[in-house]
């Protein structure tokens, strides 16, 4: 990466800024087409050093998740050797399996000695028939059939009798424990002496068979470890289920889980591990805060950078009542407010599936770099992106052509969002930005970017109405087979951005509420900000009007108007759920927010990134310095002077090169003199501001376009300090147009 020295005659400290060295004339990387001094070599960085150290914290990183799984594996073997990982209901089951076995055991052995002696019986009897009819004796005798009968009715009782369990006494569950204890402590012990006697047979006599299992064995042990580290698992068998048939589960065998899960009242999302474990609590807080037959089934379930996914199906009621349900769930899965969301009619195919997002992180902790955008390397016809989604994709809109709407309470981040727009504008070829403001804050380190600033109510009338002219001329400029003004750079698309609409006068909405009507065709477009869209502030085409609408931490009446459905809160339009900043000493949800878009329909959260004020000051003076687009004549509706007589700041610009004695180019401190001497009070008007030069060159470059000229500002990088001017060669050509 290459690193950008301050020049020595630069009025502002250098600034690193993503690891580069910026200043104000160096704002950002240089670009093609700007020359790179040829003395500038940046040494080449130091791979090999860089890989070391990657590996360095790679094997250390490994080597403590390995030490971590090594200690887990080891408290678990310790916890199976003395039972603790079996609960007393587990040894209480065990003992009850156990007393039905012995009781089916002892049922069977006398039912099968009764059939038995029925059988020698039945044997003898007819044996004495069979002898009988031969004449060899009296028969069958009648004590043989009493026998027979007492056996039967013997063995009907013993079959007739079920199994009554014992539940067993605290005592005997103890008893009970220590003797499984003793039996894993023994099976443990011999397991060690088989292994270490192989292990110094195989030591004696060491064959290439042996060295090959003690290296997979020890590869196997060091893979398990490894992996506990990673992801540790405890040691919980299910209880064992109980082999005799019950009404009601004998006292002391219930499952402490199963004992409080009737009166369970949260599932701390948080401590699920796997998605089954995140599906059933997931599950079970919406059966408790919904209703149970309402929620059939939690599917799809999938663990994100933030927290959990899931796909909620409906067997009764609409996704409205799990929206409702939402300030319950946040307590139920112990996230933050507003933490779990819910998107309705995400599938068109089924009503049924509501998307849930359960945010356990932040999921915009870590947005992406805020982009670098040279001067004039843009275009307004181009998509940008205004913020990211939940899900880390970008929010591209076209700012061309779209009247925009931002609702958002005080510290809820419209001033991030603005500013979002307004860098992006003004790094556009073909784009001006004018700037409304009865607060008088504007754009704030990017206002000296804008072309016309407005801060008190007269101005503000006189600037929309003056828009609305500018708007019904380019209508009318239209041909016969145009349907919206062609943007170029040399006839921009105009932005303006209006704050605090609800304070505007009668005058000033009237002409805003015309240009929503007519702005778009003629590529002249507001951004919006207020903090209340209710009807009466803002009128009733709110949907129609705003191509993109923009929904920030705001009030809950603001939001079914502002999308234009009356169900969108039940459809998951949840901006009025979002906190808004008290100050800088807490973000809480600043920044955040819903939006409508052309290429944008579904309520889903999405985040702004905040550019610091310090950096777009910079960006502001880079541009500034650069020149920035003016309105064409066609639509200030001014002849073009081609051809005809030489217009006055072509002719000041020209007096001011052949007073200096027509050098290849002047810098605007230089022009400066000269101006002043002709209208001090047009041109000193920013004596002592910090930013005197940028405004002269921007002012100058108005002029210019408002003449009809096609003359631009350039960077004189053979000057020191590289400043912004204007070379002979340019002017003449202007002129000779």
């Amino acid at each position: 990466m290459s690193r950008y020295a301050p020049g020595p005659d630069d009025e502002v400290d250098a600034e690193i800024v993503d690891a580069e060295l910026l200043d104000m004339d160096h704002p950002g990387p240089l670009h093609a087409g700007h020359d790179q001094p040829a003395d500038e070599h940046p040494p080449s960085p130091p791979y090999g050093k860089i890989a070391l150290t990657a590996a360095r914290q790679l094997a250390a990183r490994e080597w403590n998740i390995f030490k971590t799984g090594a200690g887990h594996v080891k408290n678990e073997i310790g916890r199976w050797r003395n039972t603790d990982d079996l609960t007393n209901p587990h040894i209480a089951r065990d003992i009850l399996n156990t007393q039905y076995a012995v009781w089916r055991k002892t049922t069977t052995r006398k039912a099968g000695q009764a059939r038995a002696q029925i059988q020698r019986l039945e044997h003898n009897s007819k044996q004495q028939m069979q002898l009988m009819l031969r004449g060899q004796g009296p028969g069958p005798s009648p004590k043989t059939s009493e026998a027979i009968e007492r056996w039967a009715d013997y063995q009907a009782k013993v079959e007739a009798v079920d199994f009554e369990p014992t539940v067993p006494s605290d005592i005997a569950v103890v008893a009970a424990r220590g003797h499984r204890r003793r039996g894993r402590r023994r099976a443990m012990n011999m397991s060690l002496l088989t292994l270490t006697a192989l292990e110094g047979a195989g030591l004696v006599w060491a064959t290439t068979p042996t060295l090959v299992t003690d290296f997979a064995l020890a590869a196997a042990t060091s893979t398990v470890l490894w992996a506990q580290g990673r992801a540790r698992t405890r040691l919980a068998p299910p209880l064992p289920a109980l082999r005799f048939p019950y009404a009601e589960l004998p006292e002391g065998t219930e499952d402490a889980d199963e004992a409080v899960e009737k009166n369970r009242t949260s599932w701390p999302i948080r401590t699920a591990t796997t998605p089954g474990e995140a599906q059933e609590f997931i599950h079970q807080a919406l059966r408790q805060t919904v209703a149970p037959e309402k929620i059939a089934d939690v599917i799809d379930v999938k663990e994100l950078a933030y927290g959990w996914q899931a796909i909620a199906v409906l067997s009764g009621g609409t996704s409205a009542d799990v929206v409702r349900a939402l300030p319950k769930l946040d307590v139920a899965l112990r996230v933050g407010q507003g933490r779990v969301l819910a998107q309705g009619g995400w599938n068109p195919d089924d009503s049924a599936e509501v998307m849930m997002r359960v945010l356990t992180e932040d999921p915009f902790g870590n947005p992406p770099p805020y982009p670098f955008r040279g001067p004039r390397s843009c275009s307004i016809l181009n998509p940008v992106s205004i913020g990211i989604s939940v899900d880390g994709q970008p929010t591209e809109v076209i700012l061309a052509g779209q009247h925009i709407l931002v609702v958002a309470k005080s510290g809820g981040g419209k001033s991030a969002m603005v500013r979002t727009m307004a860098e992006y504008a003004t790094a556009c070829v073909d784009a001006v930005v004018w700037d409304f403001d009865p607060t008088g804050r504007g754009l704030g380190p990017l206002r000296a970017l804008a072309d016309r600033t407005a801060y008190t109510e007269e101005e503000i009338d006189e600037g929309l109405e003056t828009l609305l002219a500018y708007a019904r001329n380019r209508v009318g400029l239209l041909g016969p087979e145009e349907d919206n003004w062609v943007v170029t750079p040399e006839a921009p698309a105009i932005l303006a951005f209006v704050d605090e609409f609800s304070t505007l006068s009668k005058r000033g909405k009237a002409a805003a509420i015309e240009l929503l009507r007519i702005g778009r065709k003629a590529r002249i477009t507001l951004i919006i900000c207020t903090q209340d869209a209710t009807a009466d502030v803002m009128g009733d085409a709110i949907a129609d009007s705003f191509g993109i609408r923009i929904l920030m931490p705001c009030r809950q009446p603001d939001v079914p108007l502002v999308i234009g459905d009356q169900s969108a809160i039940s459809m998951g339009w949840l901006p009025h759920l979002l906190v808004p900043s008290p100050g800088e000493w807490e973000i809480a949800d600043a920044g955040r927010y819903y939006c409508i878009t052309p290429r944008h329909r579904a309520p889903v959260l999405r985040y702004c990134p905040h550019l610091d004020a310090s950096v777009a000051a910079l960006r502001a003076h880079e541009r500034l310095a650069a020149g920035l687009p003016g309105i064409d004549a066609a639509t200030l509706n001014i002849p073009t002077t081609a051809g005809t007589t030489v217009p006055t700041v072509g002719k000041l610009l020209m007096a001011a090169f052949e007073a200096e004695g027509s050098p290849p180019a002047l810098t605007i401190a230089q022009l400066h003199t000269h101006l002043m001497k002709d209208d001090p009070a047009r041109w000193g008007q920013w004596s002592g501001r910090s930013d005197e030069l940028a405004r002269i060159g921007s002012a100058l470059a108005v002029e210019i376009k408002k003449a009809g000229l096609t003359l631009t500002s350039t960077r004189l990088n053979q000057l020191p300090g590289k400043p912004s001017g204007y070379r002979l060669s340019d002017l003449e050509d202007a002129l000779n147009k």
